[in-house]
């Protein structure tokens, strides 16, 4: 799919597909076409060139289509004199639920103490629970999500990331926008990243692994183990701490040669905390990116 505004190319000839059962984190710099994406994915743009399908099915020609996609885009956008609870009750008509089905959603979101409250006097937060709310309201299949943490609270981001995983496991398609990597990494399954307009990767978090990586490994025979590891051509090297070792290799082959060998392993893989954010540094160079190594003296 491709789509310009003028002279300014915004999306080039990209192709992506979101799976059934799994949480997809869309990334990219500011600029680079995320938000637009998103909007051509619900209809609310029209492509120059390329189809986006469902199923096989053009949003358009869905019946009831908010009932098979729910989505949110700006949290700011309810009508700010209404209450929370007769927002609900328009999306509910809208796509065809219950009161019942309102209610339980309503309640499911944290929202039931707050129902008589107009939307404009909603917190940030709030206003990401209702949007929330009605995007899952009708029991969609798929669901699109740009920044859905925005301006919530610790417990509310782990209440989403529950949430979301639940919906995957239930067989549920997500997409999810979000800038906080380190906590999209502790959920998602998969991550597609854009750049300039262009797919810069698309793959399994597993796979975004650094070819340079480095692991930390804590064994009950580490001097057995840097043998072995030597031995199938990886480097190792001393830790400081006793019973530790460096190891330029995966998680995943540290862990099998130590299982084929009978090694306990202790600890491993205290070097992945920001496996996601090197390698987004890595693929992307936005329109509007800093000089990452330059110091800034306040």
């Amino acid at each position: 799919m491709s789509k310009h505004y003028g002279k300014a190319h915004i999306l080039k000839d990209i192709s992506c597909s979101i799976p059934a059962g799994q949480i997809t984190g869309l990334l990219g710099p500011n600029g680079s076409g995320k938000s637009t994406l998103m909007r051509m994915i619900l209809g609310l743009g029209t492509p120059d060139s390329g189809t986006i399908l469902f199923d096989g099915v053009q949003y358009a020609d869905l019946p009831n289509p908010g009932a098979r996609i729910g989505s949110l885009l700006d949290a700011a956008a309810r009508h700010p004199g209404r209450n929370v609870r007769d927002s609900f009750s328009l999306a509910a008509g809208m796509l065809g639920v219950s009161n019942g089905r309102r209610d339980e959603v309503i309640e499911q979101m944290g929202l039931g103490s707050v129902t008589k409250r107009r939307f404009k006097s909603l917190s940030l937060g709030m206003r990401q629970r209702v949007g929330l709310g009605i995007a899952i309201l009708g029991r969609p299949q798929c669901l699109i999500l740009d920044e859905p943490v925005n301006g919530l609270d610790i417990e509310s981001i782990s209440w989403l990331r529950g949430l979301l995983t639940k919906y995957a496991q239930d067989g549920g398609s997500v997409l999810v926008s979000s800038h906080l990597l380190q906590e999209l990494q502790s959920y998602a399954h998969r991550v597609v990243i854009i750049d300039r307009g262009s797919i810069a990767t698309e793959s399994a978090l597993s796979d975004l692994n650094n070819p340079n990586e480095q692991v930390n490994v804590e064994a009950d025979e580490p001097e057995r183990l840097a043998a072995l590891l030597r031995a199938h051509g990886y480097s190792v090297a001393d830790h400081a701490a006793p019973g530790w070792l460096k190891v330029q290799a995966s998680n995943r082959q540290v862990a099998q040669l130590a299982m084929e060998h009978r090694i306990l392993i202790t600890s491993l893989g205290a070097q992945q905390e920001h496996q996601l954010e090197e390698a987004y540094l890595r693929l992307t160079q936005g329109e509007y990116s800093v000089d990452r190594t330059e110091v800034i003296d306040l």
